[in-house]
Order: structure tokens, then C-alpha cells, then sequence
């Protein structure tokens, strides 16, 4: 015990913990014979440090829980802020965007909650008054101006409101893509269910569209779904379905291949625009990505291969630029959007008072509009001043509706534009809302629909009838179908009469009638919301003769839980054409056809477009004379090409769709009807033999049992599946169809398949096909092929007369690529390029005294040669009088879009326009230029350098355009931190020395990152970095490590407690390693809160520089690590880095520890009570 007692500090606090433990296991032991456990421990380890240990672990963790992490701290001396949103029963809530408008800031910034329920924002002070808007569905909005500071987090609480899932009515459910979120509408889909409270389930039900719809009885309490694919996605079993829509996300099972879209969107002027909003669409999804323009006016997506609608928007003056693109796998697409000039700059300047106080409101929502077109929302600030910069336009009219709760609705028709260096604002007073007497009106949405008493969830907006905009909203609709909109002036229009309003919904469409609303009412607007739809029109032809097919009965229908439902019925017109109705574009519609001599026809699924009429392509009919009683059939249709339109050409590297019917012509139910199709000759067995392979299929899902593809074949019996291979997108040499039962009939089915890039002209195609059932017995259809030729016409009707084909290459070499319109093709300033060209004719007819002329704007492209030809004859097929007379061109300046027109005379005379054509090219820099990335492992900052390849002059970001662009490469790379709010992305303008600098944490060595670097005039240039280039932040202790308890060396631990004013040591250990070079740094990167900063921390060693000094083969130095008096509480977190000779920024990092510095304690505190700090 002299040793306790004389012992001071933290051991005596220690041994005051030590004592309290034996003596609470003394009194345990009088009841339970704890020491039976105890003693063998205490023999080989002292207990009480495995406990304490223990208990030290539960506190981290329980840190971790309840404050997220140490991560969510910031470094003292940040001004970013932190909001933690969390449901009202202390769920986080994670995904949900947050609108943040800082007081004295222009307009709002959206971040969005991570999935710890975090979302920041940087203040640009200590703290700041905020105004948050945050909606999600299922909960109530959340609309406040709240105080942040920085440093710090916030909780935000948003109160749920009673959702569907206990109720009953008609659910709509989108299967998504994890990893796009594009709907799944590229295969068949299940869906099935199961009830909380009830057996009696819905039944369940397939797709091919990504979306179902379910209807679900009250007694059912919480509807849960199952999804389960043909191929490509993990399965999902038991999701609640608690809104509508609801979103299930499929996990893909093969990463999906991107490519990059870069969008550069430019002015009238050819100068590149800030601050453009770019969306990517498509047909199915309206926003599928979305992001600014930056300073040289570009912005880059990274997306699913496929075609997509490319829309710029420039907010302020409405402007806005539309474009398609088509994204290949592992490629980069550009487009330029060019979206024209503005012209004098004015704004809008605005002073919000009370009416009575005369003093400035803050907080005010305005809504500010250009005509029709929503502009910008912004808040007053603490001196009521709204300022917003817009584009005067002739005279277009803007305006503004302001609101703020408390005071009533306000409506500025027409804003005077003022100068922009005008200082003196328009002055608009608000007033309060009374309650005795009410001074206002409010209106009260009910919402339903043609299937539904009350819509929940709707997005409803209230209009006046004098104004174009909405006055507030949206609004969404309670589970009464409710939205309640209140602080309406009773005012008059400019004719004097009492103001009309109405209402208008969203979830599909809805608009009231109109009413006027005056102080003291609540007026009530029933809106019925009609679903959005399109239709489609289809011609139905003989399959043999393909001629029209007049009167044939068509029967529209739906697949529903009992079966099919009807949708319409009718007949062709003399033409062979049908129209449907009006069809709900959540539905996917089949089509039934029948006619007199001729077998039913069943289709696959079709989902319309809203507001559109789709035209299909011909459905055909087999006669029943082509089958003798009892045969069955497996006919060829048509070839479309990859878009679902004829196919004209059989070319080389295409993808085709072959359509076939399934024919059953007996009144019987056939059992397990088989559709089989094999790529190439039945000789050659697999699929890397061929010149095509089958790469996809879709059928009529009726009993639809599986879809398998192979990459083999097995002539003794094919309709086994060796080698079966998972997805779609593989190449296969066969695929098998399969259904469990069919009744007589004829079935859709649809084989994509890829030619391959090498096949040359001349080269023949075979597609193999059969079909099988058992009717009882066995029987198989006749084994059957179509054979295509590389180069030849595959046009079957409505043929263009000449089809153009056009390819590129730099002059002097062969590698010819073809020349497309989505993506346009890139050809570099002031250089020369052969153009071959290729005329398909598609006619019967021989064309003679044929002239071509090819044109270009002589700024942009020279014509060097070639340009045409004259006097040719052209006789039916392909005519490559262009292959071996290419046309030679030279480009000029840089330019984003230039044409080239090619334009044919022929006796006779073509006359459908296919004699025509236009080539668009962009024109970018030829210069090149290096990127080199360096590392600075005390700092975490990897710093990117672009320069000229040939003088090494820095290109910088003013001058020369210079931009760094930093991504995600490696499917598994979980962990790569930038310095902007989203972790995966970081773009940045060069400096004067021609670096970008990233603050990330360390690659793991199986992780990479692609760096793309531009500048004007210069190529594109990109590299890769991978995890083996950047040293690992955490090594499995395999050179270095560090100890933080050196005075007792059994105990291995990595953080320890330190002192303040107290000099504290820690132990740096080589395990094996050669001789090396080692440093101590603490680390400046905030991983922990409450960092002590280097200020606070000296090291120091005896005899040596901790900072650098040489560690030899199995040796320990001991580094002293003094805290200073007036330090905080918080952690210091430590690294020793190794360099060994031939690497550049050592083999690997030693052991991260951390010391947590607390306060001295009283020498008569035991521990556990109060812990006073003295001087």
C-alpha cells in the first residue's frame, strides 16, 4: 500500500478505480462466488483492466450512436454547420433534401441528409440565421428560420403524419435500379404479397414496364411486397408498402457499365454560361440527373449506356436549351447546348415593411416569375430587402407573390425593373392576419380521383384566375385528401369584381372550379385528378404477304391479379389500321388479335407515353392455310433496329431485334411450350464463332415461366441450356423461352442480338429458330433460319429510297469509325480527316446521271477534296463509290457545332427527302496537354497539375480554361472523401500554377479514382490513380507501430488519456523493417471532433528530431508528447509515417492513435464523484 499511497496523479487515480472494483466484487462474492470466475483471469491478465477496457469501448460506441460518429464534429475555427434530421420518434432520416437560405445570401443552396441523417452548410461565419425548408413524404413540412452556429449540430424533428399503409385503396409501386434509378422495364418483373393482419392477400402479378398497381383492402393492415426479376437484380422480400407511389430499389448483381456525358452549354455569343441547370431525362424518368454548369459553362454525368434528353435552364431569365445524346459504355459523350443571348441586365429590388410598424420583415418567401416562368426563390433579410438580377425582355412582365405566416398573402402583378446600380428599393408593406375578426380567407383543397374517394399526397397549388402562377404551393394533401391554404386577402381585380380562385393537383392532374374567397370564409374546391395518358396505333398485315389486314378484330386488355381486363374492342380500318383509346400510362397494355383464316395473335407489353400517340411497329398475322392440323410454328415477323423502328441495313456492330410468332392452332391447352433461337450455323456450337450472338429476349408473359440464356449449344437437344449464363447483356449462342401452359393461338417474341464489330461487308448472318410442346405427346415445330448479309437491305416495307452511311478517320490512317449524331462526333482544330461514304439503294429502280455535292461553312471546315461526285449511276444496293474516293477535309478553330450537307440529284428524282443528308461534328483543340498528381501525406492533400505537353507551361483556369475533374472509379471504392459536400464528385478550376487541390483521405490499394483534365484547345486527357500510388492511412501493423502505453508493455492499446501540462510518452516500434526514415505529425484532417491544435502539442525526443529521424531494423525510440497548460479537452490525433528508399511517399503508415487530453484532478477525488480542476 506505500506504493498507492505515495503514488500521485493518474496512477493514484487508477488505483482508486482498482479498489473500487475488488471491493464491489467483495461484496458480490458474499452471495455469489464470483472470485470462481475471477481468479483464473486475474492469474493470466489483471481483470479490472479487461473490464475498464470493456467499459471505455461501450462509452466509444455509445459516442459514436449518439453523436453519429467523431466525424460530425468540425475543426474549431469552421464555418460549417450541421443539421441532424430525425422523425419524431428519433428515427434518422436519411435522403431527404434540405433547402438552407443563410441570411444575407441571394438565393438557397440544397444539400441532402446522409445516411446518418446529417446535412451541412457553410455559414461563412461562427453563426447565421437560416431558413430551412425540408418536405418528405409521410411528414409534415418543415418551414422555420432557425439560428446555426457553426461547429455545432442542430436537430431538426419532423412530426409524421398517419401514412396509408392501415388503410385500403389503390397502391402504385415503381421497381427501380439501385444503382440508376431507372425504372426496370427491360425484362419480366414479380411482384407478390402478403398482409400484416389478413390472408387474403392480393395476388400476385408481373411487369415488364418497372411499375405495378395493387389494390389493398383496410383489413390487410400493412401491404408487403416481394420482387424477384428473370435475371441481373437481386431479390427483395417484405417491403412495407406505406405510400403511393412507392419505390422498391432492386440491387443489380453485375455492376452496370457507364459512360460519361460532358455538357458545355453556351450563348448566342459562343461564350460559355455559369450557373446553367442541366437535367438529364429520359422517356420513363424526367429528372434522371441534374447539376450546374460551372465557370467554363460544363458539367459532366456519369450514366447507364442509352439515349437521353439533355435540357439547360438558366433560371434567371428563363432561357432554356433542349438536345438528345446517346451514351455508350465506357465512353465519353460531348454535346454543346447552345441557348442564346440575353440582353440589358436589370433587377428586381424590393423592401418587405410591416404595415403598422414600418420596420423590416425578415424571412419573407417570395416567389418571383418572368411572365409564365418561375425564375427564383428568394427570403428578405434582416433589413426586408429582396434583390434578384433578371434579363429585361421587351415587355415582359415579372412578378412576385410573397408570404410569410402572420401576415396575408401579397400579390405584385408587375414589378418595376430597376438599374442595377440603382440604391433605392420599392417599398411593399405587409399586412397582419387578424382573427377577431378574421381579415383573411382560406381555401380548402379535397382531393380524389377516378379510383379514389381521397388522394394523399397530391402536390396542390392554389391560382387566381387574373394571375398565370400559382399564389402558394405546393401544398401536400393529407390522408383526408386535404390541403388547407390560409392568409387570402379578400381583394378585387382591375375590373372591380371580387377575385376568382381555383386549384389545381398533381399526382396526376386536376384542376377545381372557381370561387371567390372573402375575409372569414374557408371555401372548399373538390378537385378529381385524371390520370395522365397516350394511346397507341398499330397496322395489322398478313405475315406471308405483309399486305393490309381490314376488319380484323382488336382486343385491348390489362393484366390484373384474376386474369386480363378488357380495355377496348374494335376493328381495323381498310388500311389495317387501329387506335386505341386513351390508356393510363401505369398500365402496360397487350394487344389481342384475331380474323377470319388467320390464328389469334397475342403481343407483349406496351406502356404508353403521356400525351403521346406511339406508333408500333406491324403486328402480323399467320394465315391458318400455312399449318396443317395440329402443326405448331415459330415464324419470323420483321428486324427492327435497336430503337424499335424497321431495320433498313444489315451492318456490322448493330443491334437488331428479330420478332417472331408463336403459332398453336389447336383449340387445346399445350404444356410447357418452349421457343427456342441459336446465333449462327448449327456447326459451329459456340458463341465466339459466330458473326452475331443473342443478347436479349422479351415475350408475352402469360404463365411466362423463364428466359435462359446459353453460351453453348447442344444440337443433340436444343432446348437444354448448357453453359446458362446469368443476364442478358452477355453474348450467347442460344436462348430458351419458356411458359408452363398456352392456349391456341399466336405469341410474341422478340431475340435481340449483336453483330459483330469485325464482320466485313458480304458476310452472311444465320439466325436458327424453333419451337417445342407437349400436345399431349411431344411435338416440335420445323427447325427454320433467316439468313442476313453484312451490307445487303433488310428493309421489308415503307423503305427510305437511299440510305446514307458515313465514317472518319484522321487522314493517312484506316480506322474508321462511323460518323453519329448522338453522340456527335469530335474532330480536332486544324487537322485533316477522310470522310468515306456509303449509299444504300433500297429501291428497285437504276439511277442514273447521280450528283452529289457536299457543303460546309469555309470558317469552320475546308473541303479539301472529294466533295462528291457527278455523273455516277446508281443501281439498286450498295454503292461505295465513296469508300475508295473518300472526301478530305480540314478543320479550323475550335467550334461546338458545325454542319456538313450533303445533298443528291438523281434521274429520276427522289422525292421522299431521302435524298439529302447532314453531318455534325464539334471541332475541339488539337493541343495536348500532361497531367501529374503528387500527394502530401501530413495534409491529405493530392494536388493535380496540367500543364502543356510541349513548352510544360502551367495551364491555368483563367487564362486557359484549365479544369480538374475527380471522380469515382472502382465499383468497391466505398471511402474517397473530397473536399465539397457530395463525396463522389469534385470539380475544380486550376490555379496560376495550373493545380487543382483535393483534400481526400487515402486510396485503399484496391480502389481508384479517374482524373479528367481540359483546357481550351487542348484534347481531353484522362488518368487513373490507383490505391498503390497514395500510402494506406490504416496498415495491419506490418512495419511500424506505435505505443501508446510504453510503461506497461503487455497492454497494447492505441489511445491512452493525457494530462494537461503534463508531458506524456508514446513508443515508435519497427517490427522487421529495413532501415527508414520516420516522422511524428499529429493529424490536421478533422476525423475527430474537438481536435487540440498543433499549437497546443510539442514533441520531443532525447538525442533526436521526432519530427525526423532514422528508425533501424527492430528498434523503439520513445517520442515525449508535451500538452500544454491551457489546452482544451479533446483528442490529438497522432501519425508516424514511414519513407523507405525507391518509394515515394513510404511502404505504409504506422498504427493512427489518439490521445484524449483531460483535466487535472483533485489528489482527494476518488474517481467516481465530481472531477474538479485546480490550478
Amino acid at each position: 500500500m506505500a506504493v498507492r499511497e505515495s503514488a500521485s496523479g493518474f496512477k493514484r487515480f487508477y488505483y482508486a478505480l482498482e479498489d473500487r472494483y475488488y471491493g464491489f466484487l467483495d461484496r458480490v462474492d458474499e452471495h455469489i462466488p464470483i472470485y470462481k470466475a475471477i481468479d483464473p483471469i486475474d492469474r493470466a491478465f489483471p481483470s479490472f483492466i479487461l473490464v475498464l477496457f470493456i467499459v471505455v469501448l461501450l462509452i466509444i460506441g455509445l459516442f459514436f450512436w449518439l453523436g453519429g460518429g467523431f466525424g460530425d464534429f468540425l475543426t474549431p475555427g469552421s464555418t460549417l454547420a450541421t443539421i441532424k434530421l430525425a422523425d419524431n420518434q428519433g428515427n434518422i432520416l436519411s435522403d431527404v433534401p434540405v433547402h438552407f437560405l443563410v441570411e444575407g445570401t441571394d438565393s438557397s443552396i440544397t444539400e441532402t441528409t446522409d445516411d446518418r441523417g446529417l446535412a451541412r452548410i457553410d455559414l461563412g461565419k461562427e453563426q447565421s440565421q437560416v431558413h430551412l425548408t425540408i418536405d418528405k413524404t409521410g411528414f409534415e413540412s418543415f418551414e422555420e428560420s432557425v439560428l446555426l452556429h457553426a461547429a455545432q449540430i442542430k436537430l431538426i424533428t419532423l412530426n409524421s403524419i398517419e401514412g396509408p399503409a392501415q388503410f385500403g385503396g389503390t397502391f402504385v409501386i415503381y421497381i427501380k435500379n439501385q444503382s440508376t434509378s431507372l425504372l426496370v422495364n427491360n425484362q419480366i418483373v414479380t411482384v407478390s404479397y402478403r398482409c400484416q393482419d389478413s390472408s387474403q392477400a392480393p395476388y400476385t402479378q408481373t411487369t415488364s414496364s418497372g411499375q405495378v398497381s395493387v389494390d389493398k383492402e383496410a383489413e390487410c393492415g400493412t401491404l408487403y411486397a416481394s420482387v424477384s426479376t428473370q435475371h441481373s437484380y437481386l431479390a427483395v422480400s417484405n417491403v412495407p408498402v406505406l405510400t403511393s407511389p412507392q419505390n422498391i430499389f432492386l440491387e443489380p448483381t453485375i455492376a452496370s457499365p457507364t459512360g460519361f456525358l460532358d455538357v458545355t452549354v453556351i450563348d448566342g455569343a459562343s461564350q460559355p454560361v455559369q450557373g446553367a441547370t442541366v437535367t438529364i431525362s429520359t422517356s420513363t424518368e424526367p429528372s434522371v440527373q441534374q447539376s450546374p454548369t460551372n465557370s467554363m459553362g460544363k458539367t459532366s454525368f456519369e450514366l447507364e449506356p442509352g439515349s437521353y434528353e439533355v435540357t439547360a435552364f438558366v433560371q434567371a431569365d428563363g432561357r432554356t436549351a433542349t438536345s438528345t445524346a446517346d451514351v455508350q459504355a465506357d465512353d465519353t459523350t460531348s454535346i454543346t447546348l447552345n441557348i442564346g443571348s440575353t440582353s440589358g441586365d436589370k433587377k428586381i429590388f424590393l423592401k418587405i415593411i410591416d404595415a403598422d410598424s414600418q420596420q423590416p420583415i425578415t424571412s419573407v418567401k417570395a416567389k418571383i416569375y418572368k411572365e409564365d416562368v418561375f425564375l427564383n426563390q428568394k427570403f428578405s433579410d434582416a433589413n426586408g430587402i429582396i434583390e434578384q438580377v433578371v434579363v429585361s425582355d421587351g415587355n415582359k412582365v415579372f412578378s412576385a407573390v410573397l408570404s410569410k405566416s402572420g401576415y396575408l398573402l401579397k400579390l405584385l402583378p408587375d414589378i418595376t425593373l430597376k438599374e442595377t446600380s440603382d440604391s433605392t428599393p420599392q417599398i411593399v408593406e405587409l399586412e397582419h392576419t387578424t382573427t377577431n375578426p378574421k381579415n383573411y380567407g382560406e381555401a380548402l383543397a379535397i382531393v380524389s380521383s377516378e379510383t379514389e374517394p381521397l388522394v394523399e399526397d397530391a402536390h396542390v397549388y392554389l391560382y387566381r384566375t387574373d394571375y398565370p402562377n400559382p399564389l402558394l404551393g405546393p401544398f401536400l394533401s393529407n390522408d383526408q385528401g386535404e390541403a388547407l391554404f390560409s392568409g387570402i386577402p379578400d381583394v378585387n381585380t382591375a375590373d372591380g369584381n371580387a377575385a376568382q380562385y381555383f386549384v389545381f393537383a398533381i399526382k396526376s392532374e386536376g384542376t377545381s372550379e372557381t370561387k371567390p374567397i372573402h375575409a372569414g370564409e374557408r371555401v372548399e374546391f373538390p378537385v378529381t385528378l385524371i390520370l395522365d395518358t397516350g394511346n397507341f396505333k398499330v397496322f395489322i398485315k398478313d405475315l406471308e404477304s405483309h399486305d393490309a389486314i381490314s376488319n380484323a378484330s382488336v382486343r385491348v386488355f390489362v393484366l390484373i391479379d384474376s386474369g386480363e381486363q378488357t380495355l377496348q374492342t374494335g376493328q381495323t380500318s381498310s388500311s389495317g389500321e387501329f387506335e386505341t383509346q386513351e390508356i393510363s400510362i401505369d398500365q402496360s397494355v397487350f394487344f389481342e388479335i384475331s380474323a377470319t383464316d388467320y390464328l389469334t395473335h397475342s403481343t407483349t407489353g406496351f406502356t404508353p407515353i403521356a400525351g403521346q400517340t406511339t406508333e408500333l411497329p406491324p403486328i402480323f398475322l399467320a394465315s391458318k392455310d400455312i399449318v396443317e392440323p395440329g402443326e405448331i410454328f415459330l415464324a419470323f415477323n420483321q428486324l427492327l433496329d435497336e430503337d424499335g423502328t424497321p431495320a433498313q441495313i444489315m451492318e456490322a456492330d448493330k443491334r437488331y431485334w428479330a420478332v417472331f410468332s408463336m403459332g398453336l392452332p389447336e383449340d387445346i391447352v399445350y404444356q410447357d411450350p418452349i421457343a427456342h433461337a441459336e446465333a449462327g450455323k448449327r456447326d459451329l456450337l459456340l458463341v465466339d464463332e459466330n458473326p452475331l450472338a443473342i443478347m436479349n429476349a422479351i415475350a408475352f408473359p402469360e404463365n411466362l415461366d423463364s428466359i435462359i440464356f446459353s453460351q453453348a449449344l447442344d444440337p443433340s437437344n436444343p432446348f437444354s441450356n448448357p453453359n446458362p449464363i446469368v443476364g442478358s447483356e452477355a453474348p450467347s449462342k442460344q436462348v430458351n423461352i419458356a411458359w408452363t401452359e398456352l392456349e391456341q393461338g399466336t405469341f410474341e417474341v422478340r431475340i435481340a442480338f449483336d453483330t459483330n464489330e469485325n464482320a466485313i461487308a458480304g458476310t452472311e448472318i444465320f439466325l436458327y429458330y424453333q419451337s417445342k410442346v407437349t400436345a399431349p405427346s411431344e411435338v416440335l415445330s420445323e427447325l427454320l433460319f433467316e439468313r442476313f448479309v453484312i451490307g445487303e437491305s433488310v428493309c421489308q416495307f415503307d423503305c427510305d429510297a437511299i440510305v446514307w452511311r458515313h465514317y472518319y478517320s484522321l487522314s493517312g490512317q484506316d480506322d474508321f469509325q462511323e460518323v453519329t449524331e448522338n453522340p456527335r462526333v469530335q474532330l480536332s482544330q486544324n487537322n485533316q480527316y477522310d470522310i468515306q461514304y456509303v449509299l444504300y439503294n433500297l429501291t428497285e429502280t437504276l439511277f442514273t446521271a447521280a450528283s452529289l455535292l457536299y457543303e460546309s461553312d469555309p470558317n469552320e471546315i475546308t473541303l479539301v477534296s472529294g466533295n462528291g461526285f457527278s455523273n455516277q449511276i446508281i443501281p439498286p444496293g450498295r454503292f461505295a463509290y465513296g469508300e475508295t474516293n473518300p472526301m478530305v477535309l480540314e478543320t479550323l478553330e475550335s467550334s461546338p457545332g458545325t454542319e456538313i450537307k450533303g445533298t443528291l440529284s438523281t434521274t429520276p428524282i427522289i422525292e421522299d427527302g431521302s435524298n439529302e443528308t447532314s453531318l455534325h461534328f464539334e471541332i475541339i483543340g488539337d493541343q495536348e496537354l500532361d497531367i501529374t498528381h503528387s500527394f502530401d501525406p501530413t495534409t491529405l492533400d493530392l494536388t493535380i497539375t496540367i500543364s502543356d505537353h510541349l513548352e510544360s507551361s502551367p495551364l491555368t483556369g483563367s487564362e486557359h480554361g484549365g479544369q480538374v475533374t475527380i471522380q469515382k472509379s472502382c465499383a468497391d471504392l466505398e471511402e474517397f472523401v473530397f473536399d465539397v459536400t457530395d463525396s463522389s464528385y469534385s470539380q475544380q478550376a486550376t490555379n496560376e500554377n495550373g493545380q487543382a487541390v483535393f483534400d481526400v483521405y487515402s486510396l485503399e490499394p484496391n480502389e481508384c479514382a479517374i482524373v479528367e483534365a481540359i483546357a481550351w484547345n487542348y484534347f481531353p486527357k484522362r488518368i487513373q490513380i490507383l490505391g498503390t500510388s497514395i500510402p494506406n492511412l490504416y496498415p495491419d501493423f506490418e512495419c511500424i507501430q506505435i505505443d501508446a502505453n510504453p510503461s506497461t508493455p503487455e497492454i497494447d492499446l492505441l489511445f491512452d488519456h493525457a494530462i494537461r501540462g503534463q508531458t506524456h510518452d508514446i513508443k515508435i516500434i519497427s517490427n522487421d523493417c529495413a532501415d527508414a526514415d520516420v516522422s511524428i505529425h499529429t493529424l490536421d484532417t478533422p476525423l475527430l471532433g474537438n481536435l487540440i491544435s498543433t499549437e497546443e502539442i510539442n514533441f520531443s525526443g532525447t538525442g533526436f528530431d521526432p519530427r525526423n529521424f532514422l528508425l533501424s531494423t527492430n528498434q523503439s525510440k520513445i517520442v515525449h508528447v508535451e500538452i500544454a497548460e491551457n489546452a482544451p479537452l479533446g483528442f490529438v490525433p497522432i501519425i508516424a509515417y514511414v519513407t523507405t528508399p525507391g518509394t515515394p511517399f513510404g511502404t505504409n503508415y504506422a498504427a493512427f492513435i489518439e490521445l484524449i487530453v483531460q483535466p487535472r484532478v483533485s489528489p482527494n477525488d476518488d474517481g467516481f464523484g465530481i472531477v474538479e480542476e485546480f490550478p
